[in-house]
């Protein structure tokens, strides 16, 4: 037999994937042989929003932020999960979290929820919207703002999907506020609040599919920060938020001391330009060389 290593579902040896997960399947359910199963942006049903939020926040904790949320008629959440995302990580999510998926009179599998076994009722967790809705948090901006505002500055990861969607839903004092948490992070070297400000203001731009306006003296003082994670995630900035009038000051990062923000400073520049030169922070120093004076040249730098 085959199992699914996202659903556990059980196939026929002759079955390669699974039909819901749109995982390859394992001969065992074992994590070692599951950990390499990509998800394929696999959607997954859970109880309520608040859940949906706990397991994005456990997903992006690790670097697998899940592509977005949508409320079903039913009142459950689907939440999409990155194509990178491993099978595994779902099922240490179900293992952490204590999620338990429902079934209906036939054994039908149905959503996701959080059980205590032990104790043979569901977990007792405070939920971090309380009783408001999202709808309240768009209504009420600015106790919203001010409470995002405070999330983002403590470098607090759980709150941040939905956060991003009410700045989007809120619009321009949304963004305003992004702004803000961005200079006030590279200015007080504060990366993990920096790191929410990238995430958000690239949440953005896609959502409103909006024309990004920042502080060009604030984002080339993070591109030149002695802290290097401050330099990492102000070079991410410039390749999410589409910041191409500064592409020129992504350059000095292709030589940065640290190869991963040589590497941020490559990915943004394709980004920007859709173009590849070949830069691999690995390369051989003569065929680094010859990479970066490809962009000086693409860039007339």
């Amino acid at each position: 037999m085959a199992f699914c290593p996202r659903c556990e579902c059980e196939y026929e040896d002759s079955v390669a994937t699974c039909a819901d997960c749109e995982v390859d399947l394992v001969a065992s359910l074992d994590a070692e042989e599951a950990r390499d199963a990509p998800s394929k942006g696999g959607t997954l049903e859970l109880e309520s929003e608040e859940l949906a939020i706990i397991v994005a926040g456990w997903l992006s904790e690790r670097g697998l932020p899940p592509e977005g949320t949508e409320s079903t008629e039913e009142g459950t959440v689907l939440l999409t999960m990155a194509p990178e995302t491993p099978g595994v990580a779902w099922q240490q999510a179900r293992a952490e979290l204590r999620l338990v998926q429902e079934v209906d009179a036939e054994g039908f599998p149905l959503y996701f929820r959080r059980f205590d076994p032990e104790r043979d009722r569901p977990v007792e967790e405070p939920s971090i919207l309380g009783d408001k809705s999202l709808a309240w948090l768009v209504k009420n901006k600015d106790e919203s703002l001010a409470e995002i505002r405070k999330q983002l500055v403590s470098g607090q990861s759980r709150w941040r999907p939905v956060a991003f969607q009410v700045l989007s839903e809120i619009g321009v004092p949304g963004f305003e506020l992004l702004s803000e948490v961005f200079e006030s992070s590279v200015r007080e070297s504060n990366p993990k609040a920096l790191q929410g400000a990238v995430q958000g203001i690239a949440e953005y731009r896609k959502r409103r599919m909006a024309t990004i306006s920042l502080d060009e003296s604030t984002v080339r003082g993070g591109l030149e920060h002695e802290n290097p994670e401050i330099r990492l995630f102000t070079t991410q900035l410039v390749g999410r938020a589409g910041l191409n009038a500064l592409a020129k000051d992504l350059l000095p990062r292709l030589e940065d001391e640290k190869e991963a923000i040589q590497e941020e400073a490559d990915e943004a520049l394709m980004h920007l330009f859709d173009v590849d030169f070949g830069f691999e922070a690995s390369l051989e120093p003569e065929e680094k060389k010859r990479a970066i004076a490809a962009w000086h040249d693409h860039l007339g730098a």
